[in-house]
């Protein structure tokens, strides 16, 4: 159990449980889709098809990579116009 003492703790705190909330997302490439998967691989009783779980990865990155961009450009965006 964590103790929060200081406000620092406090952020810390929560971002330790942002992150492990962000992590178990079900988007392929972070550990919530590769949760999804093994759930697909326990109910089926087989695993998911290689070019499907590939193909699922490529798609999973592409859209945290296209988030990460958004990010960055709307916060470099902010510093500019003093937002």
């Amino acid at each position: 159990r964590a103790r929060i003492r200081t406000p620092e703790d406090v952020v810390r705190v929560i971002g330790d449980r942002i992150l492990a909330f962000m992590n178990l997302l079900p988007i392929p490439g972070l550990d919530g889709g590769y949760v999804v998967f093994l759930l697909y691989e326990m109910v089926s009783g087989r695993e998911p098809n290689e070019k499907v779980f590939e193909t699922a990865l490529k798609i999973g990155m592409a859209i945290l990579l296209v988030l990460m961009v958004f990010v960055f450009y709307n916060d470099i965006a902010k510093v500019f116009t003093g937002n």
